[in-house]
């Protein structure tokens, strides 16, 4: 198996090394979630890899593989599946690490995606282990982008002892003051990946409403963790690498794959261990050695 992994390419290196055939892993940035996911693809793909790392990358190096012409995209992080939709739309594109929500938002044949949240089940069973005392959990969301996935949601955290006080907002404008209401209400407040309020300014207003209320922020992404929350539960990075490869090998091999959209049933806890510390969460000795950490 010939692997060539670039983490910084240039033009070039990529022409006097890389064959018309070749497989590139689009990286938004070089972190925990994306070292694991391309080493799990690495691991299980049977062909040559092109690894290109967004926040180390020039233009002339992005061009440049467009115009080579990789055989398959693996999109890894929003930046990198943003970029990948300027590809031509003939090269099959797997999205490793996309949410449901900003899924609903991209329109593009030829793709496969590896969602980057586990269960609602899953994700409530893990809140309730992390936080065994979680009874009262808050969510602020848009209606027109998350209305489904919050019904579904309410129903998950019943089965698991949690009420889900949930409180649509229309405009961005609503937003400060219906987090001002909330927060105080509950035990614990969810951030889920809405692109109407994931912003870092959003988010951070969020991150600053809870810690004067003492009331800790759970989430749905990984990437939110990163950024301040406490806890989420989700896939396992290496195995979404493995799946790629999988997938990707079908793909190649003139297979369909058998869903657009794909899970990893495999999870792990990701912990910020500083605000876990700031809001006195004791966090089990076994949970912590299998988690993902910040």
């Amino acid at each position: 198996m010939l692997i060539l992994a670039l983490v910084l390419v240039l033009g070039s290196s990529l022409a006097a090394h890389a064959d018309e055939d070749f497989v590139l892993v689009l990286r938004s940035g070089e972190d925990k979630i994306s070292d694991r996911v391309a080493a799990g693809f690495r691991e299980k793909f049977e062909g040559q890899v092109l690894e290109l790392s967004l926040d180390k990358a020039s233009k002339e190096d992005v061009q440049e593989i467009k115009d080579r012409g990789p055989r398959m995209l693996v999109a890894v992080g929003n930046g990198a599946i943003k970029l990948s939709l300027t590809f031509s739309a003939d090269i099959p594109v797997i999205f490793c690490g996309v949410d449901e929500i900003t899924l609903l938002n991209i329109s593009r044949r030829n793709t496969v995606a590896i969602i980057n949240e586990s269960s609602l089940v899953d994700q409530f069973r893990s809140f309730k282990e992390f936080m065994p005392g979680l009874k009262t959990l808050g969510v602020i969301y848009s209606p027109g982008r998350s209305q489904g996935y919050i019904k579904e949601a309410e129903s998950a955290a019943r089965e698991h002892g949690i009420t889900l006080l949930a409180r649509p907002v229309e405009s961005i404008k609503d937003f400060p003051s219906t987090v001002r209401e909330v927060i105080p209400q509950v035990n614990a407040v969810w951030a889920v990946s809405d692109p109407e309020f994931s912003s870092r300014e959003a988010f951070n207003y969020f991150l600053l409403i809870a810690f004067e209320n003492s009331v800790p922020v759970v989430a749905s992404s990984p990437r939110l963790v990163k950024s301040g929350a406490v806890f989420a539960y989700a896939p396992d990075y290496r195995l979404v690498g493995e799946k790629a490869a999988e997938i990707a090998q079908e793909i190649l091999s003139g297979q369909a794959p058998c869903s657009k959209k794909v899970s990893v049933i495999s999870g792990q806890a990701v912990i910020n261990q500083k605000t876990t510390s700031l809001f006195n969460i004791p966090v089990d000795e076994e949970m912590k050695e299998n988690a993902l950490l910040y």
